[in-house]
């Protein structure tokens, strides 16, 4: 019996998957479309101003809505070619992982949206098939909407008060 793992690539630095439609839209379509789902978090050297949350954070959240997903990730780098060579070194270490736990043949297949990576994927030699997803996932401009989003919801909470003191202090150790 074959399995097929669906794989997602990405950042997901947001504060909540409930305020963006388009990634609750991804995670149902892969999770319907596949066996086992795998998200591969994206995860910069040092965080910064379009990376603020921790792998820790980010795989925190996605497990609060989805915790049957598996949640591994994928180190950043400046050349393409490595990335993707790596990209599918981690996945097929999971395909065996998982085809061993589970006794099965396992393939994979890789899911993103118009503004994914997925193009660039192929052109640097990706080896696993793909599937792009319609534009109601697509997620443009959730970097935008964040930052309207969170002037516009100023908020004093103790969570809120300790994520900022963290972050200072984060900022501070990496300097």
């Amino acid at each position: 019996m074959e399995k097929c793992m669906g794989i997602i690539v990405g950042r997901f630095q947001v504060p909540h998957l409930g305020w963006y439609p388009g990634y609750k839209t991804l995670l149902s379509c892969v999770a319907r479309e596949s066996d086992k789902v795998l998200i591969l978090l994206g995860e910069s050297t040092n965080p910064n101003q379009d990376n603020p949350l921790s792998f820790g954070h980010r795989r925190d959240m996605l497990a609060e809505e989805y915790p049957e997903f598996d949640v591994a990730q994928v180190r950043d780098m400046s050349d393409d070619n490595k990335w993707v060579h790596n990209l599918d070194a981690v996945i097929n270490n999971k395909l065996v992982s998982f085809a061993l736990h589970n006794a099965v043949v396992t393939r994979a297949r890789l899911y993103g949206g118009m503004e994914s990576f997925l193009t660039m994927y192929h052109q640097h030699g990706g080896r696993f098939p793909a599937t792009l997803l319609p534009t109601k996932t697509g997620v443009g401009g959730v970097n935008l909407d964040i930052n309207r989003r969170i002037e516009s919801e100023q908020r004093s909470s103790v969570d809120m008060r300790v994520g900022l003191i963290q972050a200072w202090r984060d900022r501070k150790e990496a300097a």
